[in-house]
């Protein structure tokens, strides 16, 4: 599969560019996943399972008595621990993973 998406044409629509960025990443985090659910702390762990849960940053903040832009700053880190671009990406890659457990909310 690995091989398949190295042979990809180079002119793709962007929607497909992404896609493909997209399932290369989720491919290399698949081999890093012990490393990288030990690299996040434990606010970055709680941040990432609220996503998960679907709660915006506004939300994540009232729920752990942070400002909005502290909120930002953690997921920006998740981001950059987990190789991905955005929120989505992160959840994707959680869940997949099981990088946090789902207790609840």
């Amino acid at each position: 599969m690995a091989d398949q998406a190295n042979k990809l044409p180079s002119q793709i629509s962007g929607g497909q560019a992404q896609r493909v960025a997209i399932a290369r990443s989720l491919a290399t985090n698949a081999s890093h996943v012990s490393t990288l659910s030990d690299s996040l702390n434990d606010r970055e762990l709680e941040i990432l399972k609220l996503m998960t849960h679907g709660l915006v940053y506004r939300e994540i903040a009232k729920r752990m008595s942070f400002s909005e832009g502290t909120v930002r700053n953690y997921a920006s880190a998740v981001f950059a621990k987990l190789g991905v671009a955005d929120r989505m990406q992160a959840v994707v890659v959680a869940m997949r993973y099981g990088l946090v457990n789902d207790t609840g909310q």
